[in-house]
């Protein structure tokens, strides 16, 4: 199934862009959070994108 048709009947909500700027901004923030320090707030916080749910 193609995620065209994914995005058709509902399953996926947004759109590529959105997706690859989503990504990115967590692989960054994961990096920052592990490697330079970063409040690890800034990983678990989903205020950035509130179609995120954050699971633990």
């Amino acid at each position: 199934m193609e995620l065209g048709a994914l995005h058709a009947i509902g399953i996926v909500h947004l759109d590529g862009r959105q997706q690859i700027t989503i990504t990115a901004h967590y692989i960054s923030t994961f990096f920052n959070v592990n490697l330079k320090g970063a409040s690890v707030s800034e990983l678990t916080s989903g205020s950035h994108y509130p179609e995120v749910e954050y699971v633990h």
